[in-house]
């Protein structure tokens, strides 16, 4: 196995957190959940995929904060999207 893939599969300690290897999911915008912002199945599929796959981190996508519209995102602006996050 070479250094790099030896470095990118070894643990990394992020303060408390240790992750299995460095392979790291960014934040992306998908546009997935539909008009009304909360987590639907295609959302939730996308990120079990990337969880089963073996990636170290996954960092949730981009997600409105004001109630104004903004598209298909996720949303995060009330309380009553917080469930689906879980």
């Amino acid at each position: 196995m070479s250094v790099v893939s030896k470095t990118v599969f070894s643990e990394l300690k992020i303060n408390s957190m240790t992750l299995p290897n460095r392979i790291v999911i960014p934040a992306m915008v998908t546009r997935l959940s539909g008009e009304d912002g909360f987590v639907n199945d295609d959302i939730t599929n996308r990120y079990v995929r990337f969880a089963k796959g073996g990636a170290g981190l996954v960092v949730l996508e981009a997600m409105a904060v004001h109630h104004s519209k903004s598209g298909p995102l996720l949303r995060i602006c009330d309380d009553e999207f917080v469930p689906g996050l879980r």
